[in-house]
């Protein structure tokens, strides 16, 4: 079974959850595997028009992010 651990942490405002979803100020990607990250990217490309909002980076710092 192959498989890759991601972290991605949720910046998420409360009374508007829905809508900090679908247009993020950013998105955090946290991965060791590069298929991963490309992957992850993928599935945020709807909703992340504006590639300079996602921050591609190792798992340990993207759990520190804020």
């Amino acid at each position: 079974m192959d498989f890759a651990v991601v972290s991605n942490p949720e910046f998420l405002k409360e009374g508007a959850a829905a809508a900090a979803f679908l247009r993020p100020e950013r998105v955090v990607i946290g991965a060791d595997d590069e298929r991963a990250a490309l992957l992850m990217r993928s599935l945020y490309a709807p909703f992340v028009r504006n590639h300079d909002r996602v921050l591609v980076m190792d798992r340990r710092s993207a759990e520190f992010i804020q």
